[in-house]
């Protein structure tokens, strides 16, 4: 089975990094640093479709779908990066294009399906889920997938990844926007709440998404040396 992907427009621009093709340590492409600051400038435009929320000088980045992404002025490398935060604009473009979230290259894929390194569910608290044995197909998820070279070196790097999940996925559909939805009465958007949104729920006018989300179908569980080889296979062992 090949794995399926649904088109996003606006999100097949991430570039990779110039470590792009190095497994050394580095800071995720999706990661935000601390620089990076949230834009305040959120209104409710209102227009002959109904109230939506918006940017007061709003450009075509600013939307997956028709969903606005909440901003971030600033760029990568300005302060210190901040582990446990995604960027929502690089998080979009990298799910949205099935590409790497350490480097932006494309993720690995074979005609069994694209690779995945999942952390294992935590709560809020930090402590490991109990998961249903079935985990992780039909789970529902904010992680980009990775390519190859970083599966390998990333659980060496991140605590965090020292017990994930190393997955082929042969299809990954889009599930719709986890970020904030906020009341767009009273002249202007307030009380946000954080959840997740379906695609076609008619909250996402009301939502500044945070992370695209996909539904892993088709997972195949597979171990380290096994993804080495099959790069042995394909002459990029390492």
């Amino acid at each position: 089975m090949t794995a399926t992907t649904t088109a996003v427009p606006g999100t097949n621009d991430a570039k990779p990094t110039t470590a792009a093709r190095a497994a050394g340590p580095q800071v995720p492409t999706v990661t935000r640093w601390s620089g990076e600051l949230l834009d305040p400038s959120l209104i409710v435009d209102t227009g002959p479709d109904g109230a939506r929320l918006a940017y007061r000088q709003e450009t075509p980045a600013d939307r997956v779908n028709g969903v606005l992404v909440l901003r971030f002025t600033g760029k990568p490398g300005q302060g210190e990066p901040l582990w446990n935060a995604s960027h929502p604009g690089r998080q979009t473009r990298t799910m949205g294009g099935l590409r790497c979230r350490v480097c932006g290259a494309p993720a690995d894929r074979t005609a069994d399906g694209v690779l995945w390194l999942l952390p294992h569910p935590t709560t809020p608290g930090g402590r490991r889920r109990t998961l249903d044995p079935c985990w992780p197909e039909g789970a529902v998820v904010e992680h980009p997938p990775i390519c190859a070279p970083h599966a390998l070196s990333s659980p060496r790097l991140c605590r965090a990844l020292d017990s994930a999940l190393l997955l082929r996925v042969a299809d990954a559909p889009l599930y719709g926007f986890a970020g904030l939805r906020f009341d767009t009465g009273n002249g202007g958007p307030q009380a946000p709440l954080r959840g997740q949104f379906a695609l076609d729920s008619a909250e996402l006018r009301r939502v500044a998404a945070t992370h695209l989300l996909r539904t892993l179908t088709g997972c195949t569980r597979m171990s380290e040396e096994h993804l080495r080889t099959e790069l042995a296979r394909r002459g990029e062992e390492r």
